[in-house]
């Protein structure tokens, strides 16, 4: 169990730079892009945003389990509030990308494109 939970969390450590590369990369290559029109279309864009959906599900889910497993045995050290803070930290990063791609779609004047071209 603890090995699976180790991996769950490992890989989502492990893909949010990856994929902040891949980001920064593809955005000075005008390849990334949200492009709503085509959204069903195996585009960059959406399949990074799959892979961090799915990556933060897993993790989310196994901090859940490790906690659940282990309760008693570190119930001595009040573990709660750490694991509320790690799952809030781990929840909030993939709503911090929805709510922005939301606001970029029915807002588009909240991130101009001018400022995000000017980084690369």
């Amino acid at each position: 169990l603890c090995v699976s939970c180790r991996w769950g969390v490992l890989c989502y450590v492990a893909l949010m730079p990856i994929s902040a590369v891949f980001v920064g990369v593809g955005s000075c290559l005008n390849v990334y892009h949200q492009d709503t029109q085509s959204f069903p279309a195996l585009t960059p864009y959406s399949v990074n945003e799959m892979v961090i959906t799915l990556a933060s599900g897993w993790a989310i889910y196994c901090l859940v389990l490790f906690y659940y497993k282990a309760q008693r045995l570190l119930a001595p050290m009040h573990p709660f509030w750490k694991f509320v803070l790690i799952k809030g930290i781990v929840f909030m990063t993939w709503a911090q990308s929805v709510l922005l791609h939301i606001a970029a779609r029915y807002w588009p004047n909240v991130l101009p494109q001018e400022r995000l071209g000017a980084l690369c």
